[in-house]
């Protein structure tokens, strides 16, 4: 009888080999065993599991976090960014257009930034539990990595809109700098306000252009599932016609057929395009009960179904789809 010898293979003896298959086997026969005993995760026990999992990474960071000065606030006031300021203190800083990346249509619509940025400080002013958030990202290359939402921010105290005298009304303007589009200013400033506060707002005030008010109201708060009683839309638009056909082509009708922004052509370029330093934004872990949002996505225009935190916590009086 023939005595089989270890002989080299690639570097590996026959016994090696023998051993790794034997070890592969048995995993594979244990992963059957496991799999038959126990039961598999629903959908929603996997999502209470990744919750689970990012309010325990959530909890390990909170300890390098400072007490928030805001625990009271409920209200959310989102001054959406539509451009950036370069930068220029004065008294009439922002004025002029140069003094601003804009694009071609945006020419002679900076006084409307202006009184955004003014409506929302005055509103956060008249109630002492709100939070303004400047939403905006980084979205022009040719202002460097500067988001609108700073710009904004910048702007508000070089025209002395907020005051540097006024501590606590100063520490109550902040900046969410990753929104890419209106989708996200809404939803990324949601996370902004619990990031600050620990809360989610009861109450939501958005102020853009009017034409935008459609988009904000019809749209995203109901793809958010936000009760319609506690929103609230401020449209102040620039010169000229509201660009209502635009509008419609370019945001209302994609969004309407993609609610969350993921799967659009238009949509997804134009959110590539409007991120041209790669940033990449931290909600998914600072605002783990709202996992389920931000990996959702579909191909057509059905609605994010699992648990949300304002679930039967706020007043709706509304339909879902309106």
């Amino acid at each position: 009888m023939a005595i089989l010898r270890p002989t080299i293979l690639a570097g590996i003896t026959y016994q090696r080999l023998l051993s790794v298959l034997s070890a592969v086997a048995l995993i594979f026969m244990s992963a059957v065993f496991v799999r038959t005993m126990m039961p598999s995760f629903t959908a929603q026990q996997s999502h209470d599991a990744c919750v689970k999992y990012s309010i325990l990474q959530s909890h390990l960071t909170q300890e390098l976090l400072p007490d928030t000065p805001a625990r009271d606030a409920s209200h959310l006031i989102i001054v959406a960014g539509h451009a950036i300021w370069k930068g220029q203190t004065s008294i009439n800083a922002g004025e002029d257009a140069s003094e601003w990346n804009l694009k071609d249509f945006q020419v002679g619509q900076q006084a409307t930034f202006i009184k955004h940025i003014e409506m929302g400080v005055s509103q956060g002013l008249a109630d002492q539990s709100a939070l303004v958030v400047f939403s905006g990202g980084q979205t022009d290359r040719g202002a460097g990595p500067v988001s609108e939402a700073q710009s904004y921010w910048n702007l508000a105290m070089a025209r002395s809109i907020i005051s540097e005298t006024d501590k606590e009304m100063a520490m109550r303007v902040l900046t969410e700098e990753y929104a890419r589009d209106s989708y996200e200013n809404l939803l990324f400033s949601i996370c902004r306000f619990y990031e600050f506060t620990g809360v989610y707002p009861q109450k939501i005030t958005v102020i853009s252009h009017k034409f935008k008010g459609y988009r904000f109201d019809n749209l995203h708060r109901v793809a958010l599932r936000y009760p319609k009683s506690s929103f609230k839309f401020i449209g102040l638009s620039p010169p000229g016609e509201e660009p209502s056909e635009s509008e419609r082509i370019n945001a209302v009708e994609p969004f309407q057929q993609d609610p969350y922004a993921c799967s659009h052509p238009m949509l997804v370029e134009k959110k590539i395009a409007r991120n041209p330093f790669r940033r990449r934004a931290p909600y998914v872990d600072s605002c783990p009960q709202l996992y389920g949002l931000f990996t959702y996505c579909t191909l057509n225009d059905t609605f994010y179904e699992g648990p949300l935190p304002w679930d039967m916590k706020l007043p709706y009086t509304d339909d879902m789809r309106v």
